[in-house]
């Protein structure tokens, strides 16, 4: 059985981590449909070498 109140704790640390590791901001559920901005991918593609 699984406790809905640790899933949810859990979820909200993995969300935590995924903002901390890629600067990302984690999107609202209102906001599901919007891409990131052009600042964030310029951000993420030279993190990843992927400029040029």
């Amino acid at each position: 059985m699984l406790d809905p109140t640790m899933v949810a704790a859990k979820m909200a640390e993995t969300a935590a981590d995924i903002r901390n590791g890629t600067g990302l901001p984690i999107p609202a559920r209102t906001r599901n449909q919007v891409l990131p901005s052009a600042e964030d991918w310029a951000r993420i593609r030279a993190r990843f070498g992927l400029e040029g």
